[in-house]
């Protein structure tokens, strides 16, 4: 088998008797192992180009095995993924739900879960869902133009409550004002400073898991953001919306709302008559929270890393702005149903997702059995297997120059978008992202929309913030300031 990134020789990342053969990588220290030498997913490309395309570190109590060339991820997390499909037990969870869960349970769960996702009426309720989140949004930048601003938080506020409505109904959502979404945005806002990655988070979860009853403000002399809390909080609310939809549907005879996704859920086969917590599923609800979880801070980071983007390369977004003008000059909406007349401003935002790698590798599948992979290694059960997706996004034999920003690499000769082999923005295989179709249309519906009203420019356009970046949830950019104005000044 070709891979994409010559391998070398490196220290020792396992190995032993038993059958046992883990690919070479960081040899580390007793107990920690490597985890004082990650800094993030610019370290899993330094191990990249030392080790190859196939290496093994331990963090803390934990051996990894990632896999870094699109070669090994599709042979063995795609087509021969079966014993890969373990995960590990989800931080501050009730239930196994969408990202932890395994087995048949897992595989029915997530199949409702997708039936409702993929629903025709919803499908078609959820751009103007979007078209209406975004409006507003563009009516609430409006009087702060010309003026230094973060955008997130104007953001965040619109993704939750797009999602709240999406679950509940147009006529059943909470209004952005009410008490429950404003403590739904604090949670979201909260959710936000969780850094998963922290030692100190990591020691707050354990403790707090395993002896303490209460939450905890500190450890090491740090505030630990209380997931535990957080997901009560959402618990709450989510039996609320059960509770509320429950009863609208049987006032109306028990017909669910097309336009409800929760509706879509009760009633699915998967769900009926299974209740196993005072009436609820713990199953529905956690995996509500994980919609939560993942939806809304993934999209986020791709809007933010899409304006940091237009900030240091105003002459890809005047690109943007000329085909949106041309498209909709010519008689045509701004929708996804008109994205292939957009053929440049969809390779912009797959270099946004190829460059900002908002989840740089998939969460962790778990070996559920001894494995044999390319041949050469042997990796035991209870393994942590990754795909190293922010590698793949910067594998030299598919882009040249991976580093660099440049929309036209996704674009053929002929001008139509081309997606690169090696390019996993929302996952790879069997666990890749339910809401994939729906994050790519909020994508290009609220940077089209953006970019037909204003213009995004750095405080100082000679000097625009920086790509710094830390891990929560997923891969954000540090906050920063940007400068919307008219396209005309």
């Amino acid at each position: 088998m070709t891979s994409c990134i010559k391998k070398q020789g490196g220290g020792g990342g396992g190995g032993g008797g038993g059958g046992i053969r883990l690919p070479a990588g960081p040899t580390g220290i007793p107990v920690l192992g490597s985890a004082l030498q990650w800094k993030g997913p610019e370290t899993n490309l330094e191990w990249t180009k030392e080790y190859g395309p196939i290496y093994s570190v331990r963090i803390g109590p934990n051996q990894l095995v990632y896999l870094n060339s699109i070669h090994l991820v599709e042979e063995y997390m795609e087509r021969k993924g079966a014993a890969l499909l373990g995960r590990p037990e989800g931080p501050a969870c009730i239930a196994n739900g969408l990202l932890f869960g395994m087995g048949e349970a897992w595989r029915q769960n997530r199949q409702a879960f997708k039936r409702a996702l993929w629903d025709v009426s919803l499908h078609e309720t959820y751009e103007g869902l979007i078209l209406h989140e975004v409006d507003h949004v563009l009516r609430l930048l409006s009087p702060t133009l010309g003026a230094p601003l973060e955008i997130d938080d104007f953001l965040l506020p619109a993704l939750t409550h797009r999602l709240v409505t999406l679950l509940l109904g147009e006529g059943s959502a909470p209004g952005r004002e009410s008490q429950e979404m404003q403590g739904l945005v604090s949670a979201m806002n909260d959710l936000e400073n969780v850094d998963l990655t922290s030692k100190s988070t990591q020691m707050f979860l354990k403790l707090r898991l395993t002896y303490f009853r209460r939450p905890l403000e500190t450890v090491a002399g740090r505030t630990i953001p209380d997931m535990f809390q957080m997901s009560e909080t959402m618990q709450t609310l989510i039996r609320g919306w059960i509770d509320r939809r429950r009863a609208a549907m049987k006032a109306s005879g028990g017909r669910p709302d097309p336009r409800a996704m929760l509706d879509l859920i009760l009633t699915a086969q998967e769900y009926v008559d299974k209740n196993d917590d005072n009436g609820y599923d713990l199953e529905m609800i956690q995996s509500i929270m994980d919609l939560f979880n993942g939806g809304v801070t993934s999209s986020l980071s791709a809007l933010e890393f899409a304006v940091l983007f237009f900030m240091h390369h105003p002459d890809v977004q005047r690109k943007v702005k000329d085909e949106v003008d041309k498209v909709t000059g010519s008689g045509h909406a701004l929708s996804w149903a008109n994205r292939d007349r957009f053929p440049y401003t969809q390779a912009t935002l797959t270099e946004v997702l190829r460059l900002g790698s908002v989840t740089p590798s998939s969460l962790p599948h778990v070996t559920t059995e001894a494995v044999t992979i390319d041949d050469e290694y042997n990796i035991p059960k209870d393994v942590f297997v990754m795909a190293g997706i922010y590698s793949l996004h910067r594998d030299p034999e598919f882009y040249s120059d991976p580093e660099a920003f440049r929309p036209e690499r996704h674009l053929t000769p002929e001008g139509k978008v081309q997606r690169p082999r090696s390019y996993r923005p929302f996952g790879v295989g069997e666990r890749m992202c339910l809401g994939y179709h729906q994050a790519e249309i909020e994508l290009f519906l609220f940077v089209t929309k953006l970019v037909a009203e204003y213009r995004v420019r750095a405080e100082d356009p000679s000097n625009p913030p920086p790509f710094d970046t830390h891990m929560r949830i997923v891969r954000r950019l540090k906050p920063f300031n940007c400068v919307l104005e008219p396209w005309d000044t």
